[in-house]
């Protein structure tokens, strides 16, 4: 398993204003034995930081997990990214602290299947990045 670990923070505003820090959550994402590089190259264009990997092999290969820490329009801008780059579509699971995004290949491509943490599931086909952040802002945050 190859673990990728990102950290990606919210901008804060105008130097010397006081503003309130937008909730961030801990994100995983799932690649299976997808090369992360793709993965990668979008959690540095949303400013991630502190990238670590690690990897372990085992019986089915050697699976890839990139995890990080993002506010809500950071998740949303990854998940739009992915949309087109994996053949499936993307399943959000929202249940726990710990998100757990991966490719779902029982969803069409470019669909997005969000499990909250009441159970509830959204399906969107194509969704727009401020759909996905209006979801994501009331996921449960990393506090």
């Amino acid at each position: 398993m190859l673990l990728l670990i990102a950290s990606l923070v919210g901008s804060g505003g105008l130097a010397g204003a006081q503003t309130a820090k937008p909730p961030d959550f801990s994100v995983e994402i799932a690649l299976g034995n997808d090369n992360p590089d793709a993965v990668l190259a979008i959690l540095r264009d949303s400013d991630a930081t502190s990238v670590h990997q690690s990897s372990d092999r085992g019986l089915g290969g050697v699976d890839t997990v990139v995890a990080g820490v993002l506010v809500a329009k950071g998740l949303a801008n990854l998940i739009m990214r992915l949309l087109p780059i994996w053949q499936c579509g993307v399943q959000v699971d929202a249940r726990v602290n710990l998100i757990t995004t991966e490719k779902n290949c029982d969803l069409p491509r470019g669909t997005v299947l969000i499990i909250n943490r009441d159970r509830s599931r959204s399906t969107m086909a194509k969704p727009t990045a401020a759909q996905i952040q209006a979801l994501a802002e009331k996921f449960p945050s990393r506090e």
